[in-house]
This record gives structure tokens, sequence and C-alpha cells, in this order.
């Protein structure tokens, strides 16, 4: 088995992913991430729609398991198999907010136990590093994740929002804990830490 990483938005995909894509003849991934390769699927590929992640154990030895942005980072890269690496949110947020990723610390709430995921928020932010989360927008919204942060530290941070990033409607928003962005999407990820918004003039594209 082989667990690729198609990237977080269209045209991100390495050539090694495109090789290892044009000749799989077995291909499992989710709508979206089958949709990201599409045209690298050669026309003989039995490809289905991954719809109950509790059947992964399912999927045969010698397939091709799509994993949308990195499979490392809280994707499919826990099955068994080779893992060819992909290009994440969490590489392009960096990006675009010019933060050296030495700098972040990442944590992920989708999907996973929230009690966790709170404490591992309050530890982090404690320090001067960035901190970058997936968030589970039903269960851990960036409102929740502000507020915990404000009701347990007495400096104010700042909150970027990262939505849809590599999409033609990307759209980054910077903001405060106790001031968060408003968010339009069900696809972001929030970075909080100082000084987000020395990048905000010349990097972001800030609309009201």
């Amino acid at each position: 088995m082989k667990i690729v990483g198609v990237g977080a938005a269209p045209n991100l995909l390495t050539q090694e992913a495109i090789k290892t894509i044009g000749n799989a003849k077995k291909i499992y991934g989710s709508k979206r991430a089958l949709e990201l390769v599409s045209e690298f699927i050669p026309p003989d590929c039995n490809c289905k729609e991954i719809k109950d992640y509790r059947k992964l154990d399912e999927i045969p030895e010698g397939a091709v398991v799509l994993s949308t942005g990195d499979p490392m980072l809280s994707g499919l890269g826990f099955l068994k198999g080779e893992v060819i690496p992909g290009i994440s949110s969490l590489q392009l947020a960096s990006a675009k907010l010019k933060i050296d990723l030495c700098n972040i610390i990442t944590i992920t709430a989708h999907g996973r136990n929230i009690k966790e995921a709170r404490e591992r928020i309050l530890e982090a932010v404690k320090g001067d590093r960035v901190l970058f989360i997936l968030p589970d927008p039903k269960n851990f919204s960036v409102y929740e994740i502000c507020d915990l942060v404000n009701k347990n530290l007495k400096k104010e941070l700042e909150v970027a929002v990262c939505e849809n990033l590599g999409y033609p409607n990307e759209r980054i928003v910077i903001g405060t804990t106790s001031n968060p962005p408003i968010c339009k999407s069900k696809l972001y990820c929030i970075l909080i830490g100082h000084n987000l918004r020395k990048y905000e003039e010349k990097n972001v594209n800030n609309p009201k």
C-alpha cells in the first residue's frame, strides 16, 4: 500500500505523487482528494471513495490511498505502507505569513480528543512560538479556541484565520484572541502568536 499526500489544494502534487497515481490500479480517497488528482488517474484504474473511515482496514494491500495535505499532518500516514509526502496547509500558512516552520508548534483538534487539545493549546501559548491549529469546526471552533486562551492567559495574542489556502477564494484575516476574525469557510486553519500583523500589509489579502 502507498499513502499519497495530494496537497492541501490544486496544483500541489509532487512528481513522485503524480507518478504513483499514474501507475495505480486501485485508488481510495475522499471525494475532495479524488477531485484533486483526477487528471492524473489512469482510465483503467478502479477508484473508490472512502465514506467510512472505520473500515480503512478493508483497503487491499496493493492500493494507493490518497490523503489530503500531507499524510503525516492529521492524515492517513498511520496506515501500513509507504508514505509519499504532500504539501500541507501548515506549509502553505507558513509561506503566506512568512513564519519559519521551526518557530511553529502544531496541534490538531480535528476529530481528536478535545480535552487533550485544550490542554495542549494552553501549554503551547505560554511560550513565544506561533501555534498552528487544525480545528474541528463542529466541536471546537475559532471562537471557542480564542475564548479558551483569553480565559487562561493574561496577555492578548494575535490570531490569523487562513481559509481555503491554495484555492482561488483563499482568504487570510488577522485579529486577536479577544476579537477573533470571522470564519466564513469550513476549510481553514488557525495561527495564534505574537506579531502576526507584521506580515499583514505586504503578504496578506485581508478583505473586510
